[in-house]
Formats: C-alpha cells, structure tokens, sequence
C-alpha cells in the first residue's frame, strides 16, 4: 500500500472513484507519466500548460522546452494569451 502524504490529496481521492479518475493541476510530464504508470490516475489534464503551448503533445514527444503561461491573461476577453503564443515551429496559433 502507497504511504499518503499530506500534499497528495490524490492517493485520497483515487479510491472514491469507480470510473475514471483524472489528475491535474500542477503537472509536467514527468509527474504525470508517473501518475499514469503507478496507476494513480486514469488520465491527466493540463490547463494553463496547454493555454501556453497549443502544440503541448509535440512538445513532449520532442523533450522541447514550453511557453511559460501568463496567467495575468487568463480569462481576459480578448485573444491575448489564448491565440498568440508561439508553436514550437516559430509560428503562431493566431
């Protein structure tokens, strides 16, 4: 049985679910290829990593470095931070 720490609300949460359970917040992928592979989670998910790097899968798949979030634009109504950070090609999503 996996030891329970007080950060890892997690290892808490996991044994109320029947279905899937997907972990978040905070990741990379390390973490969450360690998340996946001690079965501690069904999928994860990424927000603000995703917002910032559009192609974040690519990115992975190459270890190429990803764009820092600005969370200042998180919410905002306009396409700043949502449509203009750079692909890992050099181009924009915009």
């Amino acid at each position: 049985m996996r030891m329970v720490t007080s950060k890892d609300y997690h290892a808490l949460l996991r044994p109320l679910f029947n279905d899937s359970y997907l972990m978040g917040s905070g990741l990379d992928q390390r973490s969450a290829e360690a998340a996946r592979a001690d079965d501690r989670a069904d999928a994860t998910v990424f927000g603000g990593a995703f917002l910032a790097n559009p192609d974040l899968p690519e990115r992975f798949r190459h270890g190429a470095p990803l764009n820092t979030p600005d969370k200042n634009t998180f919410y905002s109504p306009v396409a700043q931070g949502y449509t203009d950070y750079p692909l890992l090609n050099g181009t924009s999503t915009n």
